[in-house]
């Protein structure tokens, strides 16, 4: 990566605002198959869903949970023994590093070494998503997918907003948003061969930013599963 593209992804992840959540963020779009598998939380924030991710690969699967914010890391290793299901053993089934989803070497993820790459809800927060679906589809076995769960899409009939991210992670994640279509092409233009879309919902902007810039009901909120 160019350092100067490096320079102005650090110091957009250094600016974002990290202290909003979705509805639902609390409950998870979980994969059924995750037993045993090696799956990476993308922006795992402090900790809770690689937490519960770990419970579903069990004592033969690892779970990495990366993301760019040094002090979530730390309070995520922090947290661990007291939140994972083996306690002080949990280093040997789960692990958190820094790390950029447009860059998941900087976390130290090699090529083809994960089964599952898992984003919850936060995919519109990143630098540039077709660099990040790219590092999705570089991690993951030939067999592997993308699983994102409860990601926020713009109707495709709505007009595109493209706006910079406002003052919070709401309007990041509407202002940001792609169409179904838009996001589909996007896979298959990096790498990943099909997209399945598992559930869709209408979802209303939340917080009054989000409500005053974004409108009331012109996106969907999906769980979709991209196969390598």
């Amino acid at each position: 990566m160019h350092a100067e593209v490096r320079d102005c992804m650090q110091s957009y992840y250094r600016a974002l605002p990290r202290d909003g959540r979705l509805p639902g963020r609390c409950s998870m779009d979980v994969p059924d198959d995750l037993l045993g598998k090696r799956v990476i939380d993308v922006l795992c924030r402090k900790g809770k869903g690689a937490y519960q991710l770990s419970d579903f690969t069990g004592d033969k699967g690892f779970v990495l949970g990366v993301d760019p914010d040094a002090s979530f890391v730390d309070a995520a290793s922090a947290c661990a023994a007291d939140n994972h299901w083996s306690g002080a053993q949990w280093q040997r089934y789960l692990r958190f590093e820094v790390g950029c989803p447009e860059d998941l070497s900087e976390a130290g993820v090699r090529d083809g070494s994960f089964d599952v790459a898992y984003v919850n809800s936060a995919i519109n927060c990143v630098f540039d998503l077709a660099l990040a679906l790219a590092e999705c589809a570089r991690c993951l076995t030939p067999d592997g997918y993308l699983w994102v769960a409860q990601g926020v899409f713009r109707n495709a009939d709505a007009p595109s907003i493209g706006a910079a991210a406002s003052g919070s992670v709401w309007g990041n994640v509407f202002l940001r948003a792609v169409s179904l279509e838009q996001f589909e092409g996007l896979c298959l233009r990096v790498g990943f061969r099909s997209v399945e879309v598992l559930s869709r919902a209408v979802i209303v902007p939340d917080g009054d930013d989000a409500r005053e810039t974004c409108g009331a009901s012109e996106y969907l909120q999906a769980t979709v599963r991209v196969r390598r």
